[in-house]
C-alpha cells in the first residue's frame, strides 16, 4: 500500500490565522466586560446597603418636615402677630412722642 500525501484543501492559512486573532480579540473584549460571581455579589449588597441609606434618610427628612410642619403651626402665626402689635405700639408711641414736642 502506497502511503499517501495530504493534498492542499486550498485553504488560504493567514485567512485561518487572521480570523483566529479576531477571535482572541473578541475573547478579550468579553473577559473585559464579564462581571465575576464575587462582583456581582458584591454590587448586590452594594446596591442593598444604598437602598437601605436611601430609606434611612427618606424616614429621617419626612420627621424632621412633620416637626417643622407641627413647630411652624403655632409659630406661623405667632411670629406676624407679635410683629405686628409690636409695630402698632411703636408707631403710636413715636406719634404720641411728635405731637408732644410741638
Amino acid at each position: 500500500m502506497a502511503t499517501k500525501e495530504p493534498k492542499p484543501s486550498g485553504v488560504n492559512t493567514e485567512l485561518i490565522v487572521y480570523r483566529l486573532d479576531e477571535i482572541k480579540a473578541e475573547l478579550a473584549s468579553f473577559k473585559r466586560e464579564y462581571v465575576t460571581k464575587a462582583e456581582s455579589a458584591e454590587l448586590r449588597m452594594e446596591i442593598k446597603q444604598l437602598q437601605t441609606d436611601l430609606s434611612e434618610y427618606r424616614d429621617g427628612n419626612a420627621k424632621e418636615i412633620e416637626a417643622l410642619k407641627n413647630r411652624n403651626n403655632f409659630l406661623s402665626w405667632a411670629y406676624p402677630t407679635l410683629t405686628a402689635v409690636i409695630t402698632a405700639v411703636l408707631t403710636y408711641l413715636i406719634i404720641e412722642y411728635f405731637k408732644n414736642v410741638k
